[in-house]
């Protein structure tokens, strides 16, 4: 579906890049620890619409990326996760 039409883009366009140091900015979601909080009450159904874990299995295995910035919820977080 639309989901990994645009995954194998992000994954098309990082190789043809991949010389460069990347910073990717996307609004998903790709690691669970930027999901809402479980104390939020009825959003354990809306995390699984937030993003997908298969963005950081995509910036984990091009290497050339430094910096993976997203939106999609409103918590503002860091984290240094293999390297990214």
């Amino acid at each position: 579906g639309r989901c990994s039409k645009m995954l194998g883009m992000l994954e098309t366009r990082l190789k043809s890049i991949h010389n460069y140091r990347v910073i990717v900015m996307t609004h998903m979601i790709p690691v669970p620890e930027f999901d809402v909080p479980k104390s939020y009450k009825g959003w354990g159904f809306f995390n699984g619409y937030l993003g997908s874990r298969k963005i950081q299995g995509i910036l984990e295995k091009e290497r050339n990326v430094d910096y993976c910035i997203c939106g999609h919820v409103h918590f503002r977080k860091k984290l240094d996760k293999n390297n990214i």
